[in-house]
């Protein structure tokens, strides 16, 4: 069964529902090489953001592949369900739970939101046009598009985040200006029922894409990355409080936010560093530094880093291994005690021409 959601023009949201589970596996695998934007863990699932250009050909006699005809754009949320005890998948494969289509331009770098009640908020990659933001699922499996403006004068979707049972925005309008918009998708009779309780409130400052962070009562940014300075403060329907500075050093790359913690991503010359800040306290720790720039990830209160083939963890100081991957990791994930990454494999088929795959596998945080 499929259902097609209301998007804006040009812009396709399908969703999925998944086959039954298969026995357990050690190890769950996308048969694809496509950018893996983003994932997470959320109760018994490992999600993931699948990214990938499609290039359509024309299909010529005798079965032969001609000239590009036209090309989408596509970042589809995948998932694999994980056994008891979230140690083991339940079974070896992905299956898609939703995919946002567009023929406007590049999703690369999409980003996943997952909530404690299984609910996710994608906000699909965008380069010259507005993305647009998408709440998973209600009880019958169906998305709700949250933000979709096909225009091209729309405020433009810099963060997305879930704050209880609010989604919270900023968008970026046309003058530069940014707003905090809030609503409550999962509150709709309907997927396309208009939300009574939407807001749209004044927000303190202007960042750009991935450059601001949204939690469970956080929201957290950075004006001038080169200064090293991150904002925090508490976000409302009427807009944002409590806002206060925290000085890292060096220029913000990136920032991450999970309930009860924040992770930055900063460098100073060669070296990159990895800064966890618990929002009860709010004195940053260093818990990575390196030459590379890592993936990362945080929640559940733990934080993982992927350096390369190594695959670190912590639950409060310093990350510690976990795990040597086989392949280059493209993408990390982590909650509580549960640590998931995707590693590019490429697999002999004898005389065939080897396959590529993306393979995702399991650990525990150290403790």
């Amino acid at each position: 069964m499929r259902r097609v959601a209301r998007a804006a023009p040009g812009i396709a949201i399908l969703a999925a529902f998944a086959a039954p589970a298969a026995a357990q596996a050690p190890t769950a695998a996308l048969e694809k090489w496509n950018e893996i934007s983003s994932a997470a863990i959320t109760g018994d699932t490992l999600l993931a953001l699948d990214t990938e250009t499609v290039q359509v050909r024309r299909r010529l006699p005798g079965d032969r592949m001609g000239p590009v005809e036209f090309t989408y754009f596509a970042t589809a949320l995948v998932r694999a369900p994980l056994a008891p005890g979230g140690r083991r998948f339940a079974r070896g494969a992905f299956d898609t739970v939703l995919a946002i289509r567009n023929s406007v331009g590049s999703q690369s770098g999409a980003r996943l939101m997952a909530g404690a009640d299984g609910s996710t908020l994608t906000l699909p990659g965008a380069g010259g046009f507005a993305p647009p933001v998408v709440w998973c699922c209600t009880a019958d499996g169906v998305e709700v598009v949250v933000e979709s403006d096909g225009r091209d004068s729309a405020p433009r979707a810099l963060a997305a985040g879930l704050d209880g049972t609010r989604v919270r925005m900023l968008l970026r309008a046309p003058d530069g200006s940014v707003a905090l918009v809030s609503a409550s998708p999962g509150a709709l009779g309907r997927p396309d029922d208009v939300d009574a309780s939407r807001t749209t409130a004044p927000f303190p400052g202007a960042p750009d894409g991935g450059l601001a962070a949204i939690t469970d009562g956080v929201v957290a940014w950075t004006e001038d990355p080169a200064s090293g300075v991150v904002r925090r403060g508490v976000p409302s329907d009427t807009g944002v409080t409590g806002v206060s500075d925290l000085r890292l050093g060096g220029r913000v790359l990136r920032l991450w936010a999970a309930p009860g913690t924040l992770v930055v991503l900063t460098r100073a010359g060669a070296t990159a560093r990895v800064h966890r800040i618990d929002t009860a306290g709010g004195t940053p720790r260093l818990v990575w530094r390196g030459t590379r720039l890592p993936r990362v990830a945080v929640g559940g209160g733990s934080v993982a880093v992927a350096d390369g083939r190594r695959v670190l963890a912590s639950r409060a100081g310093a990350v510690a291994r976990v795990a040597q991957a086989r392949g280059p990791v493209a993408a990390i994930a982590v909650d509580g005690d549960r640590v998931a990454w995707f590693e590019r494999l490429v697999i002999s088929r004898g005389g065939d021409r080897p396959a590529r795959w993306t393979v995702a596998r399991l650990g525990a945080v150290p403790r």
